[in-house]
């Protein structure tokens, strides 16, 4: 099984600068312009032969 995680931010900024970005350059960026945030986890695993049936 995998687990996924998505996080999604709302922005008081329209752009965090260059593409490119580390992931610490663009938390670097965004922090002080959070204004809510949100996080959804799930997990997906392929569906065994028999309970495809």
């Amino acid at each position: 099984a995998h687990r996924y995680v998505f996080r999604v931010y709302a922005l008081d900024v329209d752009s965090l600068g260059r593409p490119g970005l580390s992931q610490q350059e663009v938390e670097g960026a965004m922090r002080g312009h959070i204004l809510a945030k949100g996080q959804l986890m799930a997990k997906y695993q392929r569906a065994t032969a028999a309970a495809s049936r």
